[in-house]
């Protein structure tokens, strides 16, 4: 075959001729580098070359010689890489357009030749699929594009059906490599700082993708083959696709050819197809380009996402023709048509890399500005729904192409193509934010948010141009907001921005009128603009002026008085970006507001606040201030606005201002906020410096015990700050106490004496707050030190506690100074009963020793509280420690002492009786000691001989419970002491040596009947306290059944007596617990009111009847039998006693007797 032969045509011949000759070529090699080195005028000058004499020369020689290597390698069928490879390279390395100008020459030069062309095509499609290499695919997509472009490939050389054939070849070769490129696309971002940017080598696939598919859109050039005929069918068959008139604007712009969404000017029907075939790629192309258009072209990634969201809506009709059985192909064709119709604007306007001049721009601009405003005013005089949604579709597609082009301009061009629109563009806009569809306003705005902040004519206005500021734009924007429409939501943000930037301009006071608007959607709107306002300068770091803030917080303030929820809601949620320094103060006010929506919504503003604080150190100490003051200055506010008004008022109001309910209100948010707190070592340092520098302020303790468990996570910070304080406080002297507890300080002595106390009690109230499981820890050197390692010890051994380094040593040198105020050492004998007992048992056992040993009754008294913390709060824990065997002992010999009924001895007393009653109370919680005490009631059933229930070698289970030995000591008159004593315990209690052997004092035995006392009043609290745990029942089973077997066989009035009021206790207090022994009771009540002993046993009868005639209707009905022969007794007696006291009871139950039971009535009496 003789290609490359001397052809003639009608223009010329070639410029080189073949030969058959076997002359030996230059190598492939050299011949490529002489080529590419010559410079581009002069490689186009000769491949442009048209003379009939053959051309001489060393360029000359060169291309000829690889026309020649091109004719023999398609011969012998080998691929033409050796030609492209070096070719693509070299595009790669030298970057310069000229560079590319010499390679798309030659490639121009080689597609003569219908079997080169043939070959080349071939080969560079199998250079992209099986090529790894970036740079070879970098030059791929730069030379494909720039053939594409230049229509390389509609030369003259060749008959029109052979340029046409060649043409629809690479056509689709080029779609057959579309989903190559697009992976290359895909995979070639990069991410930074959140934003995900391209490489080279996407942007140059992209753009390839680009401008193949575009070629896809264009018209292409007839060959003379096609008959006149078939252009009139084609041109038929094109009508699907119906074209845009021409349309004149006012300045005499026109607009030609412009895509409508039902069609436009013909097009190949085949290149139409091609494309409708790579929708779902174009798709995909188009999220990419928005991602890697989103940080530096906005505007133009808004034009990208309505090309997206029309793509979209066009797969969907796709897919729906799919899922169609009968499917014309008039359905498919219109939606290629589409399809290429925007399309071919679309991809003019995509381009990352510029392929047109830049002063194209200006045209293309005016015509979509023309070709908008046409429609637009069609669409106000369009009646026809489907022709009036059509032209809508049709100004989205405008604005969007308008957002393409001015978001990849550079901001001279924009700033120049924006004042060329004048300000018929900007009318244009607004007249788009006059509909109600969200795709046409959403663009509008965009389009506008871009003029007013990247073009300083947005701002200032350009008079030459006719465009106006923004003075004179804002308030039309603001109109838009009276509104709840599509419109409306569109121009939020773009009012937003604008003021953040321009705080002090002068659109804000209209934008504050409308906060207090009326109409509920203006008012909704105004908040929709300050919410965006908040969120831009939040997320661009910039702080609003201080005026801007306080007059935002003083609108915001009225909005929680708003009738709608919404608005109260969203604007309580602001609150959160503003200084809490100054909305703080007004906050905290309005939750004592009257109306119930302000507090409600006020509460949600201030925990709103407390969220919207990273370090939340400094809005907690404002909060705490703000909360003291209120409690000092209570006022609630008849409005939100007066929040600086200090006036009292009266009524059942004032009830609810200034007291601890009113602070409760406020503490019942903190649960609320404090979830949501990261740093809380930072914050609970803040807490206790400011405890401890305003040790007056009763609102911290208060919010301490809010946040008590999150204190109990970061005991390690509390305790170190406690002990470090403690160390360092000052103490008050002897004489200064003495002058305090008469009433002699001056008043700077006073107001001394007061901070000593308050800076003395502060860390001891940090302590208080904190739950249980803080004082569980053994190992925590800073709590308990060394004294983890405590046991009970034997002999006279005190163990002391002079060690301050840990707070147990500070707790109880505080309990048990000489020199103390008396509500620190009650709040450190309290907080001392918390810790573990383990540590603490040891320790107050031996401090309790040490007080009897001493008669230290302020010592003594401080570890009974002690005692009987630990035994409330840690019940069976305690009550089994080995320890309590002691401390039984030592509450014994204190009972024995002699006291009067108003001395420090009585007091203290009073303490051991509590103490032992909750130590019955622990006991009863023991399941062992439960059914200890069952077996013991059975045997008391069987016997009524007292002598029976208090032999102890009967019952021997008994010897070491406490009830038992309360009980047993109460009511034996003559045995030897049931608790064993030291000897110096016994030498020291001035106990009479009979009474030691033989005699126990009544004294100590109506101390006993006291204990049983208030075992009853400590258990029907059981709801309200820690002993929830403790059995009436069992209770119950023993002590009455002992008692009653008691009172029935003595012979002493004054313990008859007592028993009665230990019975009388259960009664009133165990309710229906006592009901199996209620006739029991009825007749030992009786048989009380008949004795001739003692008027004191009577009046226990009498009081013992009342307690059972008002108790509960079950034991009522059991008694109401027996009660005639009580009503005989109470009659002889109201005659007869010589007790004033007994015959006035005696009166007013046989009045209660003859009338129908009140139970009120019965207990008054």
């Amino acid at each position: 075959m003789a290609a490359f032969s001397s052809v003639e045509e009608e223009g010329g011949v070639q410029i080189w001729e073949s030969t058959s000759t076997n002359t030996r070529l230059p190598p492939l090699g050299r011949i490529l580098n002489s080529v590419l080195s010559a410079r581009p005028g002069q490689l186009e000058a000769l491949l442009s070359q048209r003379t009939r004499h053959e051309q001489r020369g060393t360029l000359n020689e060169a291309v000829s010689a690889l026309g020649k290597h091109a004719e023999e390698m398609v011969h012998r069928n080998e691929p033409l890489d050796q030609i492209l490879l070096p070719l693509l390279q070299h595009v790669v390395k030298f970057k310069g357009m000229q560079n590319r100008k010499k390679v798309v020459l030659l490639l121009q030069w080689l597609f003569q030749n219908e079997d080169t062309f043939t070959a080349l095509a071939d080969g560079l499609e199998k250079l992209l699929v099986e090529n790894d290499d970036h740079h070879i695919v970098l030059g791929w997509c730069v030379v494909v594009r720039e053939l594409i472009e230049k229509r390389a490939i509609t030369g003259k050389l060749f008959d029109a059906g052979s340029q046409h054939r060649n043409a629809e070849k690479l056509f689709k070769i080029c779609c057959r490599c579309i989903s190559q490129l697009l992976s290359i696309v895909h995979g070639g971002s990069v991410e930074q700082d959140g934003f995900l940017l391209p490489t080279r080598l996407s942007i140059a696939a992209a753009d390839c993708i680009l401008i193949c598919t575009q070629a896809l859109t264009e018209e292409e050039s007839f060959p003379k083959s096609v008959t006149s005929k078939k252009m009139e069918e084609h041109k038929d068959n094109r009508q699907l696709v119906t074209p845009i008139n021409i349309a004149e604007n006012s300045e005499g712009c026109f607009v030609e050819d412009l895509p409508s969404t039902s069609g436009r000017g013909p097009l190949s029907i085949e290149r139409e197809t091609l494309l409708w075939d790579q929708l779902d790629n174009l798709v995909t192309l188009v999220q990419c380009l928005q991602m890697w258009s989103k940080r530096s072209r906005p505007l133009h990634a808004k034009g990208l996402e309505q090309v997206s969201k029309r793509l979209h809506g066009m797969r969907t009709y796709r897919d729906s023709l799919r899922d169609k059985s009968d499917v014309s192909e008039s359905e498919m064709k219109i939606g290629a048509a589409v399809l290429s119709a925007c399309w071919k604007h679309y991809a003019k306007l995509m381009f990352l890399e510029a392929c047109s001049s830049s002063d194209q721009f200006k045209g293309t601009l005016m015509q979509f500005i023309a070709a908008l405003q046409h429609y637009t005013q069609n669409d106000y005089q369009e009646e026809d729904p489907k022709k009036k949604q059509n032209g809508l579709e049709t100004r989205t597609f405008f604005l969007a192409c308008m957002a393409l082009l001015l978001g990849r301009l550079d901001s001279d061009n924009f700033e120049t193509a924006v004042a060329e629109a004048g300000s018929q563009f900007l009318n244009l806009l607004f007249a788009q934010l006059q509909h109600t569809d969200e795709d046409l306003t959403d663009m509008s705005v965009n389009i506008l948010r871009a003029i007013i902040f990247r073009s300083p004519i947005g701002i200032s206005g350009n008079a030459e141009y006719g465009f106006a500021g923004m003075e004179t734009v804002i308030p039309l924007l603001i109109d838009l907001l009276d509104e709840r429409d599509s419109a409306a939501r569109a121009v939020v943000l773009l009012i937003a921005e604008y003021f953040a930037i321009n705080p002090n301009a002068e659109g804000i006071r209209e934008l504050f009128a409308r906060l207090d608007s009326d109409n509920n959607n203006t008012r909704r709107n105004a908040l929709d603009v300050i919410s965006e306002l908040m969120a831009v300068c939040s997320e661009s770091g910039h702080v609003p002026a201080p005026s801007l803030r306080e007059n935002i917080g003083k609108h915001l303030l009225d909005r929680l008085g708003d009738e709608e929820l919404t608005n109260r809601l969203q604007a309580s949620k602001l609150f959160a970006q503003l200084d809490p320094l100054f909305v703080m103060p007004a906050l905290v006010r309005l939750v004592y507001s009257r109306d119930v929506r302000v507090r409600s919504a006020a509460s949600d503003a201030i925990v709103a606040v407390l969220r919207g604080q990273t370090h939340p150190c400094n809005v907690i100490s404002v909060l705490l201030d703000c909360i003291r003051d209120n409690v000092q200055n209570a006022s609630p506010p008849k409005h939100p606005r007066q929040v600086g008004e200090s006036s009292k008022y009266s009524g059942s109001a004032a009830s609810h201002s200034g007291s601890g309910m009113d602070v409760d209100r406020i503490m019942r948010l903190v649960p609320k906020w404090s979830s949501t707190v990261q740093d809380w070592d930072s914050l609970v340092k803040m807490l206790l410096r400011k405890m401890f520098a305003e040790t007056s302020n009763a609102v911290i303790p208060r919010f301490l015990s809010e946040i008590s468990n999150h204190l109990a996570d970061v005991t390690h910070t509390v305790f170190k700050l406690l002990i470090s304080h403690m160390q360092k406080q000052k103490e008050a002297n002897e004489d200064l106490l003495l002058k305090w507890k008469e009433g002699r300080l001056s008043e700077c002595e006073d107001t001394r004496i007061k901070d000593i106390l308050f800076d003395r009690l502060s860390p001891l109230l940090v302590l208080r707050v904190l739950p249980l499981r803080a004082f569980n820890d053994l190992n925590s050197k800073d709590l308990y030190g060394e004294f983890s390692t405590i046991t009970a010890r034997d002999g006279d051994t005190v163990v002391t506690a002079d060690d301050e380094k840990c707070i147990t040593g500070l707790l109880i040198n505080r309990m048990c100074h000489l020199f103390e105020f008396e509500d620190v050492r009650k709040l450190a004998a309290e907080l001392t009963g918390r810790l573990h007992p383990q540590v603490m048992l040891p320790l107050i056992g031996s401090h309790l020793e040490h007080a009897i040993h001493n008669r230290d009754i302020l010592k003594l008294k401080s570890c009974l509280f002690a005692v009987c913390n630990s035994l409330m709060i840690r019940g069976k824990e305690s009550a089994l420690h080995s320890v309590m065997i002691k401390v039984r002992h030592l509450i014994t010999t204190v009972l024995l002492w002699p006291s009067m009924d108003s001395d420090e001895v009585a007091k203290a007393q009073h303490g051991c009786i509590d103490c032992l009653a909750l130590m019955i109370c622990a006991e009863l919680q023991i399941s062992d000691s439960s059914s200890q005490l069952s077996k013991v009631n059975m045997v008391q059933k069987k016997s009524k001989l007292i002598e029976e229930v208090m032999d102890q070698s009967e019952h021997p289970s008994l010897q070491d419970t406490v009830i038992s030995s309360v009980v047993r000591n109460m009511t034996s008159q003559q045995q030897t002491f049931p608790f064993v004593m030291s000897k110096e315990l016994v030498f020291h209690s001035n106990i009479p040596e009979d009474y030691k052997k033989t005699f126990v004092p009544i004294s100590f035995r109506l101390c006993m009947a006291n204990v049983l006392i208030s075992v009853c009043q400590k258990i029907s609290l059981r709801q309200k306290s820690l002993l929830s745990n403790v059995p009436p029942s069992s209770f119950v089973d023993f002590v009455l059944s002992t008692l009653i077997n008691f009172v029935q066989g003595s012979d002493e009035s004054q313990m008859r007596a007592a028993c009665l009021q230990v019975i009388f206790a259960a009664v009133y207090h165990l309710k229906s617990s006592i009901l199996p022994y209620s006739n029991d009771l009825l007749n030992l009540s009786i048989g009380a009111l008949r004795s001739k002993e003692q008027a004191e046993e009577r009046i226990a009868g009498a009081k013992l009847l009342a307690s059972l005639m008002g108790s509960e209707e079950a034991i009522v009905s059991s008694i109401a039998p027996n009660l005639m022969e009580a009503r005989i007794v109470l009659t002889n007696i109201s005659i007869m006693d010589t007790s004033p006291e007994l015959r006035n009871l005696c009166e007013k139950l046989l009045q209660c007797m003859l009338t129908p039971i009140d139970t009120n009535e019965m207990l008054k009496v």
